[in-house]
């Protein structure tokens, strides 16, 4: 009996123990387990700052970017506007141009029939011969110097007309030109249209002008700047003003500058 009881106690301290053993190992489980739920709870917390923050960033970029494409479309608007401008702008300036340039060819077309005219005209056939002669600069001069004669007599004023004489000359004293410009057919600005940088000059057709030709343009002796022909007539051309030199602006560009078209 005594043996039994003995037994038994040994019995129910060795399940004790094993109760208390098995136990604590739940216990450091639970142990273990509370400290991987922290560690993953931690991380789901970090996680979701982390989304806060990038929810924040994107609604920034987004209000900036919605600032960014209201600016363009009111940019759009602008340009838009400057567009349709610019055309009207152009359509009138064709249109300017077009009347202009009828103008022109019917002016073209009377002088072509007043040309023909004087070409039949017996004095006018000797003065061109004579034109057509080594002389061409010495004659031109005299005749101007006539012309300005009869002018006087038209007006009723007594003049003495000097006899004409041609002398001999070199074709390089004829055409001197000033060391610094080069040489070229010499003219004049008629008129100046600053807003298109367009010049008129007073050389044509006949002076052997033609599209394209450069030009430069001299005031008291200095270039002050460069211009294209884009358009010719008999007497006249139109040219386009592409250049300036240092110093200068469109302002120093005016009627009666001196303009010297390249050869």
């Amino acid at each position: 009996m005594k043996y039994t009881i003995s037994l038994f106690s040994i019995v129910l301290i060795l399940v004790s123990i094993l109760c208390i053993g098995v136990s604590w190992s739940m216990y450091n489980q639970l142990k273990r387990k509370e400290l991987e739920f922290g560690k993953e709870k931690a991380l789901m917390i970090k996680e979701k700052l982390d989304i806060e923050d990038s929810l924040i960033v994107l609604q920034q970029t987004i209000k900036q970017n919605n600032t960014v494409i209201s600016s363009l479309e009111k940019e759009n608007i602008f340009l838009t506007s400057n567009v349709k401008q610019l055309e009207e702008e152009t359509e009138k300036t064709v249109s300017v141009f077009t009347e202009q340039l009828e103008k022109l060819q019917q002016e073209n077309t009377i002088l072509a029939k007043e040309s023909e005219a004087l070409k039949k005209n017996p004095i006018i056939q000797r003065i061109l011969t004579t034109l057509q002669g080594d002389k061409t600069q010495l004659v031109q001069q005299a005749l101007e110097n006539l012309l300005q004669n009869l002018e006087a007599i038209k007006a009723g004023r007594l003049v003495n007309l000097a006899p004409i004489d041609i002398i001999e000359t070199s074709a390089a004293t004829a055409l001197q030109t000033s060391p610094s410009i080069p040489p070229g057919k010499r003219g004049e600005i008629l008129s100046v249209d600053e807003k298109y940088t367009l010049i008129i000059i007073n050389l044509g057709r006949r002076n052997q002008i033609t599209t394209g030709d450069r030009c430069l343009i001299v005031k008291s002796g200095q270039e002050i700047a460069t211009s294209e022909i884009i358009s010719v007539r008999y007497r006249v051309a139109a040219a386009v003003i592409d250049g300036l030199n240092t110093g200068f602006s469109l302002n120093d560009v005016q009627k009666g500058c001196s303009v010297v078209v390249k050869e």
